[in-house]
């Protein structure tokens, strides 16, 4: 059976933004199982030669090791318990991203009413915090 991957254009710098949260001088995007690493050996302390093994990967192996030598940092978050790598040339955030917009409706739709039952609770308790302190009140 033929390899059915779809390739994913880039995913959209809104995307990006809500996503990354981090950076970092060597990270795994688990979403393709590409190591990232940065060229600049500035700010991070690493661990001993292990700068020099991600080069030598790099080179024996580029597309699974990517040396990022224009920057001293590799930006990153996560969505869906996944690490997401700025970048990344595997472009699956793009999939994460395509899923949200076309489900933006049924999503709006299940948050209004999850945060209408979130409010409903709340005021539940906070009655039932009024009642306690009020019963406290009376014992007193």
């Amino acid at each position: 059976m033929p390899n059915k991957r779809k390739n994913f254009s880039e995913p959209s710098r809104e995307f990006m933004r809500a996503v990354i949260h981090s950076g970092t001088n060597v990270i795994n995007c688990t979403l393709c199982g590409r190591v990232h690493f940065a060229g600049i050996k500035n700010g991070y302390d690493w661990v001993k030669g292990e700068y020099e093994d991600l080069v030598k990967q790099a080179e024996k192996n580029p597309n699974k090791f990517i040396a990022h030598y224009d920057t001293d940092s590799i930006s990153w978050g996560s969505f869906a318990g996944k690490q997401i790598v700025d970048g990344c040339p595997c472009n699956l955030a793009r999939k994460y991203e395509e899923i949200i917009w076309e489900g933006r409706f049924v999503i709006a739709d299940y948050l209004k009413n999850k945060v209408e039952e979130l409010q409903r609770k709340t005021e539940d308790e906070t009655g039932l915090v009024q009642r306690v302190s009020d019963s406290l009140q009376v014992l007193e």
